[in-house]
Parts: C-alpha cells; structure tokens; sequence
C-alpha cells in the first residue's frame, strides 16, 4: 500500500529526493468513502458562490482577461440589481405617501 510503498522509498532515496507515491495507494485496501469525489467549480460558480475578491488577486494568480469579463458583468450585474431595488423602494414609498393623502 502506500505506506509501504513511501517507506521503501525512503529508505532508497536520500533526504533531499522527492518521495513519489500514487494517490489511490491509500485506499488500496479499504475504499474511501468520499475521496473519489470530485466536484468541478467554474470560475463563475466561485464568484457567484463567494463574491469578488475584495483585493487584487495574489503574486501566484494568473487571472486571464475571461476572469476581469467576468468580474465586470459580475458588477453590472449587481449595479441593476441595486437600481431595481432603490426604484421597488421608491415605487413603494410613492405608494405609501398616496395611501397616507
């Protein structure tokens, strides 16, 4: 199995060699009851999910020009929103003072 498998290599390789071994080794013997999963996220269903970073993107991101897209109709988005709330608001409250007359 995989323990086996990283003991031998460490005994034959020096301290500073990478030690390889396969992922599945682990559950070898006994399946795993969620490693097999795997869900696949876009870049959209992060944003959407998480929102846009609230600072620029670490040194390590390579963001391409579909993520700065995706960010600007992200924030055309949320920018209609906000209109179609403050004129239901204003809508509402026109309402209301006609009552009140």
């Amino acid at each position: 199995g995989m323990w086996n498998s990283l003991e031998q290599t460490v005994k034959t390789k020096s301290k500073d060699d990478d030690v390889d071994v396969a992922w599945d080794a682990l559950w070898e013997y006994e399946p795993s009851r969620r490693h097999d999963r795997m869900t696949q996220w876009t870049l959209e269903d992060l944003v959407t999910k998480d929102g846009v970073l609230e600072g620029p993107p670490s040194e390590f991101a390579r963001p391409d020009e579909g993520y700065w897209k995706l960010l600007e109709d992200l924030k055309r988005a949320e920018e209609r929103q906000k209109l179609l709330l403050a004129e239901r608001r204003a809508a509402a409250a026109a309402k209301n003072a006609a009552r009140r007359r």
